[in-house]
C-alpha cells in the first residue's frame, strides 16, 4: 500500500455491501487482521468509524468486494496520517451531542445503523458508530433508538464531568430536560457516523470536530 495513490474518503457515497454477494476472498485470515488493527485505529480517528465498522460486519465470510473496500480504507488512512484531533484550552466547553441513524442501512439483516459523537468545546470526545441490535420499522423508530442510546452516552459523561470537579448546570441538547433541536443538513455532523460521504462535505464535518491535520494544529496551539 506504500505506492498506493491519494484518495479523500474512506468510503464512497451510498456504497451498498451484502455478505453474500461477490466471490470469496482468497485471504480471508488477512482481512480479519486488517479490520482488527483498523478498529483499534478508530479510538483517534471518528472519521473512520462508520467505514470499520460497515467492513467489520463481514470478518466472519469476506467477499473480494469486501477486500477491496478495506484496502480503499487502508489508502485513506495513509492519505491523512498526519490527521490529529485538536483539543484547545480555554474558550467555550459546553458539552453538546448529535446523533442519527440510517434507516434499515444493512441490506442483509434490515436493521439501522446509530451514529453520535459528543463535543466539549469543539473537540470530538466519545463517538461511535454501530448497527442497532433490532430492526426498527420506520425511520422514526431508528431515530428514536438513536437518540435514546446517545442519551445514555450523555448520563455517563455528565455524571464522568462531576467526577472531574467540572459541574454541568445546563441541559446537554440530547438528553435529560433534553433540548432536542433540528439543524441543517450541512451541519449534521453524525452523518459522518452513519453514511458514506462526499470528500468536501466529509472534510466540512473534519473540522467541525476538528479533526485537523498536524501542521493545522501546530500553527492553532
Amino acid at each position: 500500500m506504500l505506492g498506493s495513490k491519494p484518495i479523500s474518503s474512506p468510503i464512497e457515497p451510498n456504497t451498498k455491501m451484502c455478505a453474500h454477494e461477490g466471490k470469496d476472498s482468497e485471504d480471508a485470515m488477512m482481512y480479519r487482521q486488517l479490520v482488527v488493527s483498523l478498529i483499534y485505529l478508530t479510538q483517534t480517528r471518528p472519521d473512520l468509524s462508520f467505514a470499520v465498522g460497515l467492513m467489520s460486519r463481514y470478518m466472519q465470510s469476506p467477499k473480494k468486494h469486501h477486500l477491496e473496500a478495506v484496502r480503499r480504507i487502508l489508502r485513506y488512512v495513509k492519505s491523512t496520517i498526519d490527521y490529529v484531533l485538536l483539543y484547545k484550552k480555554g474558550g467555550d466547553c459546553k458539552l453538546v451531542g448529535y446523533c442519527d441513524a440510517d434507516y434499515a442501512g444493512d441490506h442483509d439483516t434490515r436493521r439501522s445503523t446509530t451514529g453520535y459523537v459528543f463535543k466539549l468545546g469543539d473537540g470530538a470526545i466519545p463517538w461511535c458508530s454501530k448497527r442497532q441490535p433490532t430492526v426498527s420499522l420506520s425511520t422514526i423508530e431508528a431515530e428514536y433508538r438513536a437518540a435514546t442510546i446517545a442519551a445514555q452516552e450523555s448520563t455517563w459523561l455528565v455524571q464522568l464531568m462531576k467526577d472531574l470537579h467540572q459541574l454541568v448546570d445546563y441541559a446537554v441538547p440530547l438528553y435529560y430536560e433534553i433540548g432536542l433541536e433540528h439543524i441543517k443538513t450541512e451541519d449534521q455532523t453524525e452523518d459522518l457516523f452513519t453514511k458514506g460521504l462526499s470528500a468536501i462535505k466529509a472534510e466540512n464535518f473534519y473540522h467541525q470536530i476538528d479533526l485537523i491535520r498536524r501542521i493545522e494544529a501546530d500553527v492553532e496551539r
